[in-house]
């Protein structure tokens, strides 16, 4: 018999079980960390377009109210009446419809924000309170 020597192939063998967890896992922690950096961006494009928005409802709703002064606008009126632009946004990103809310002194234009309750911490205020 003769004995024959193979040479050692390590470069050319497959991947082990173990090495492509390994990379499957580390694949997940990237994804991971990138979708907590991009989250918190978008959201803070949605609450400044949703400020934007309710700057627009909220100066129509003051222009409104210079020929009403002691009445309160609500969005469908301000539509109804054209004193909002056709092409204003009446519902914030997260699918609600702003408010306005008047007293004696001023108005404010209100979205519920992501949660979609009012009265809650994620509320979109204009005016912003003061703190």
């Amino acid at each position: 018999m003769s004995s024959r020597s193979y040479p050692h192939r390590a470069g050319q063998r497959g991947v082990t079980l173990v090495e492509l967890v390994l990379s499957a896992t580390v694949l997940a922690v990237i994804v991971g960390a990138l979708a907590l950096f991009v989250a918190p961006r978008a959201n803070v494009r949605e609450v400044d377009s949703t400020v934007r928005d309710a700057q627009r409802i909220r100066d129509a709703a003051l222009e409104w109210r210079r020929d009403n002064p002691s009445g309160c606008p609500t969005i469908s009126q301000l539509e109804h009446e054209g004193a909002l632009a056709r092409d204003a946004t009446v519902d914030d990103p997260w699918g609600g419809r702003f408010r306005i809310e008047c007293d004696d002194s001023d108005m404010k234009a209100v979205s519920a924000g992501p949660d979609g309750k009012l009265g809650t911490h994620d509320d979109v205020l204009v005016p912003r309170p003061r703190s």
